[in-house]
């Protein structure tokens, strides 16, 4: 019975991912040129091990408002995003603090939910069996 549990939950995520993913996309429509202005430092513990993550704060017009927030990519290199460096953005004119780099694993929430739906419908087809 558990397993039939972990696989129901693999397609249940994944399909979160891909619905969650397709939204942001879907709203984005706006483009924009962003200003990287700053890393910020995010380390995580696990393990017994420590990580560090670097996201690029960017700063961007859009509309009536400058946009000036972390973008949702990050690195384990500090050096990989340099200040006054510019990437392309596309946001949601309703709200846009809601952007994505473009480019940048832009389609990573999709493939990775279909890919939990795939290997959960999978998984309880051969479990059922």
């Amino acid at each position: 019975m558990a397993k039939y549990i972990v696989y129901i939950g693999m397609i249940i995520l994944g399909g979160v991912l891909v619905f969650l993913r397709a939204g942001t996309i879907r709203r984005c429509t706006e483009e924009a040129t962003a200003t990287v202005v700053g890393v910020e430092r995010q380390t995580h513990r696990s393990r017994g091990h420590r990580t560090s993550e670097y996201h690029p704060i960017v700063e961007f017009a859009a509309k009536d408002m400058t946009v000036h927030k972390a973008a949702d990519i990050s690195s384990i290199f500090r050096g990989k995003y340099k200040e006054g460096a510019t990437l392309n953005v596309r946001y949601n004119p309703e709200n846009p603090e809601e952007f994505l780099v473009k480019g940048k694993f832009v389609w990573t929430g999709i493939i990775g939910g279909s890919a939990l739906i795939l290997l959960g419908a999978l998984g309880l087809f051969l479990a059922l069996k």
